[in-house]
Order: structure tokens, then sequence, then C-alpha cells
């Protein structure tokens, strides 16, 4: 199902990442989110630079990613 989800918020799926970039008044970031387990990791990037990790379940990670669009 979370597939199915980042699939129709354009995440792009390449090997296990899911990765999808966002244009913000404070620059150009990248959401990666990689299955861990049961959870998943989630890094938060600008360019090469991680900002952010966080590991989430799977209600956790729609969260994150709606909170990501809407900034």
């Amino acid at each position: 199902m979370l597939d199915l989800a980042l699939r129709a918020n354009g995440f792009i799926r390449k090997n296990d990442t899911w990765t999808r970039q966002n244009l913000t008044a404070g620059g150009l970031f990248d959401l990666d989110i990689v299955p861990d387990d049961d959870h998943y990791l989630c890094t938060l990037r600008q360019g090469t630079t991680p900002l952010l990790t966080v590991r989430r379940d799977a209600d956790g990670v729609l969260n994150l990613v709606v909170t990501f669009l809407k900034s």
C-alpha cells in the first residue's frame, strides 16, 4: 500500500530506494525512503548533504511525505 501512495505522489523507485525532489523557498530538497526491516529509513537531503534521517513505520512515512510535499 505504501508503494502505491509513494508512486501516486511522484516518488521514483530505483533499486530499494524511493526518491522525490521538492523545490521550496529554501532550495531543492530530496526525500529518500528505504525499507529497513519492518520500518523505513527516511533521509531528507539537500544535494548530497543529509540533513535529517529518521526511522518510521508505514504510517509515519505517509505523514512525513505529506509534510514534505506541503513545504
